[in-house]
């Protein structure tokens, strides 16, 4: 997604900054730039679609069944539609602050988006290390179960 984000958000602070639909800065046009927006729109839903959600339910494998339903209630009611809420509250502020157009905004938008892009790959990295500490842990579980020895004890709260 940062790879179309630049282009675009480029684009958009290239354009004229009198509103016209002529062209801006090296040729820029308005046309140009929903182009790429447009573009990088539908990978985003692609994407989401095809990779986010299926890797989004792995991350509750290794919980417990109590813990999935728990976890992925918490998520989808509240993480999407609390992250929806407050995602289009601040834009709006933002918009209001800016001057009235999302034109004016698209600066701080861009170093926004661009911020979330590198929070998000940094979490996905945590919760990879937490999902392979996990998975060594039962492992060796099995392992020692598979022993007939009773080391290991897990445990489901």
């Amino acid at each position: 997604m940062g790879l179309l984000a630049l282009p675009f958000f480029g684009a958009v602070m290239l354009l004229p900054k009198d509103g016209s639909s002529t062209t801006g800065r090296w040729g820029m046009t308005i046309a140009t730039a929903l182009t790429i927006g447009t573009a990088q729109n539908v990978i985003s839903k692609v994407s989401k679609y095809s990779l986010f959600d299926p890797c989004k339910e792995m991350a509750y494998i290794p919980l417990g069944p109590e813990a999935k339903v728990k976890g992925k209630a918490a998520v989808d009611v509240l993480g999407a539609r609390l992250g929806r809420s407050l995602g289009s509250a601040s834009q709006q502020a933002m918009v209001l602050v800016a001057g009235g157009t999302i034109l004016r905004c698209a600066p701080a938008l861009g170093v926004l988006y661009l911020a979330s892009i590198v929070f998000w790959i940094d979490s996905v990295g945590v919760l990879g290390k937490l999902f392979t500490a996990e998975d060594k842990k039962r492992e060796v579980c099995d392992w020692v179960q598979d022993k007939s020895e009773t080391v290991c004890v897990t445990e489901s709260k």
